[in-house]
């Protein structure tokens, strides 16, 4: 059984993947999940040698997929939560099986992931220099509604401090110096559970670099001294814009006044910060611009990433692009259906 994990905008080589292994032996079992088969769970079933879409959560549904297949159950297979596959009566086509997506409401029983199966020393970025970087996760999905933003789960669910704590230290015991990258899509929705871990970190004594990628609200002293305190090296920020207009637009809830404070308390207790920015938003002129630029200087980031808008499936700002006639058809569900290479939305 080969698994593969994919978003809409890398589609195309996770097809090919598939497609090419499948032609070099068709006894390859496929199994395609990820934020992809949320946005097109069907499409994504019809993707040549694609056997089975494991939609929401993967954890115990492939575990259980894997214990059909290998007890040659098929009856089985209509008790894995969001499995969507082909059903066949004899070696006639009867239709498309889709059950019923069960996201666990419980992270904590998610045991730690076994890494020994990775070379960690190629896990780095330009930002930690030569330090192995780990990944984790402690929660799952977002509430917010950014308009450029395609994460679709809106339910939030996060794990305990106990068992965050558990995972960093397993990982600070584990790896030479190692640091730890967050990567939630939103780590300190509330500032009480933030608080919760770090003090965890602090009481039992644990010794881990940690960066994350946050909000900057919340984000007050009394949060940024207990997370630097508890080890925070970096933390990671959606800016997006140093305009208050676009800030509006954007409909991520945030003022520049957050902003700012945000940037201050970094430095006054020595995190690193890494400014994230999207440039050419349909409604920005040169002065949108400008205010950007200047802000940036404003702010000074120790890292910055800015981007040019790209549209991405689901989102609000592609949506509307289709709803007033920019787009003359949705150009992403084609890519779905019959992925290309070097993918590329018209000019608009």
């Amino acid at each position: 059984v080969l698994g593969l994990s994919c978003q809409t905008y890398r589609i195309y080589p996770c097809a090919e993947i598939a497609k090419r292994v499948k032609a070099a032996n068709p006894e390859i079992i496929i199994v395609i999940g990820g934020p992809h088969t949320t946005a097109y769970p069907l499409e994504t079933l019809g993707l040549p040698g694609v056997d089975y879409v494991v939609e929401g959560d993967g954890d115990t549904s492939l575990k259980l997929l894997l214990d059909a297949l290998a007890a040659g159950d098929e009856k089985k297979l209509k008790a894995v939560p969001g499995l969507i596959y082909r059903e066949f009566s004899g070696r006639e086509f009867s239709g498309v099986v889709r059950n019923p997506v069960s996201n666990s409401p419980d992270l904590n029983a998610i045991p730690i992931p076994n890494r020994d199966l990775l070379d960690m020393k190629d896990y780095y970025t330009a930002a930690d220099g030569s330090s192995e970087v780990i990944t984790m996760i402690s929660s799952r999905g977002c509430p917010f509604k950014c308009v450029y933003c395609d994460v679709l789960e809106k339910q939030y669910r996060y794990r305990s401090a106990k068992n965050v704590v558990d995972e960093m230290e397993h990982i600070s015991k584990k790896y030479n110096d190692p640091v730890v990258h967050i990567f939630d899509d939103t780590y300190n929705l509330t500032k009480k559970r933030v608080m919760e871990i770090s003090e965890e970190i602090i009481r039992r004594g644990v010794k881990v670099k940690w960066t994350t990628r946050a909000r900057v609200s919340p984000f007050d002293d009394e949060m940024v001294s207990l997370m630097a305190q508890s080890g925070l090296k970096r933390a990671h920020f959606g800016v997006e814009s140093g305009s208050p207009l676009s800030l509006q637009k954007i409909k991520k809830g945030v003022r520049v006044e957050h902003i700012v404070k945000a940037f201050e308390l970094c430095k006054k207790y020595g995190v690193e910060s890494l400014a994230y920015f999207i440039i050419g938003f349909d409604w920005e002129t040169k002065k949108e611009l400008k205010e950007t630029v200047k802000f940036i200087g404003q702010i000074s980031p120790d890292f910055i990433m800015a981007n040019m808008l790209h549209p991405l499936a689901k989102t609000a700002v592609y949506e509307d692009l289709i709803k007033n006639g920019v787009f003359k058809k949705d150009y992403w569900l084609e890519h779905a259906i019959k992925p290309v290479p070097e993918f590329r939305l018209p000019p608009h």
